[in-house]
């Protein structure tokens, strides 16, 4: 099996790499017309990606988020990387990081592309969400709010409170393992539940780490070998990635087999 040190935390950004991306076409797809959609039933669309955690629902939300239409289409993009802690401190302080792109010291008094009044801290979570407001204000906007693993109802509200002085139309896109999270931050958009992918979409993603810029093509004898252990990998873009790097260590049969 796949050793479970492969569900590492590091923290996510909204930088992707389209080339080693498979398998998620429809996916994508899917996901871009809601954010496209001019459905003004709700004023704030909240689009939640659950699934089992190497699924692939952070580079889906980063497909989506630097897609060029969704880019032109919203005025405000930021990027959030949640976790297991949903601090409504630490989430305000890194949107408006992420929105300003500047750094906010907890020493600091003042944001440099916002004009911070008043001598408060900026740990004070007043002055972070008054300038959040004032940053989302009138913006149709796009946030992400990555890897959330709990939902605390009143923290949530709270901050759709700030994210309501936002443009009708304006998106949250909400990844999480758990649908209990997304259930409580619903609003008229379904759940995606994202499914694992076919093992031949897990083969090119090990293919492309396991071979680098080369042509596996041309080490024929792998191929086969390589194919039955991307079904090892159980649909799970984070494991075929995982192996690929462990692979391209020694392209040998005898190395291979030894991983099957």
């Amino acid at each position: 099996g796949i050793s479970s040190g492969v569900w590492h935390r590091t923290p996510t950004s909204s930088v992707v790499d389209e080339s080693s991306t498979y398998g998620r076409d429809s996916d994508k797809k899917k996901l871009k017309a809601f954010l496209l959609s001019e459905d003004a039933s709700c004023k704030i669309g909240i689009i939640s990606v659950v699934g089992m955690g190497g699924l692939g629902k952070t580079t889906l939300a980063k497909l989506l988020y630097n897609d060029p239409e969704v880019k032109e289409k919203f005025t405000l993009k930021a990027w959030a990387h949640i976790s297991k802690d949903f601090d409504v401190v630490r989430v305000t302080k890194t949107l408006l990081e992420s929105i300003t792109s500047s750094t906010i010291d907890n020493d600091s008094q003042s944001i440099e592309s916002v004009n911070l009044k008043g001598n408060d801290s900026t740990n004070d979570l007043n002055t972070l969400q008054v300038q959040l407001q004032q940053c989302l204000s009138n913006k149709l906007f796009l946030l992400v709010l990555d890897d959330v693993w709990y939902g605390n109802y009143v923290d949530w509200n709270n901050l759709m409170a700030i994210f309501n002085v936002g443009e009708t139309g304006s998106k949250i896109i909400i990844t999480t393992r758990d649908e209990r999270v997304a259930l409580s931050m619903q609003t008229f958009l379904p759940i995606h539940s994202l499914t694992p992918l076919e093992s031949e979409d897990c083969w090119s993603i090990l293919a492309k780490h396991a071979f680098g810029a080369s042509n596996y093509q041309q080490r024929s004898n792998l191929e086969e070998i390589g194919k039955d252990i991307s079904k090892k990998c159980n649909g799970l873009p984070l494991a075929a990635t995982t192996l690929g790097g462990l692979l391209r260590i020694k392209l040998s049969q005898d190395y291979w087999n030894d991983l099957l």
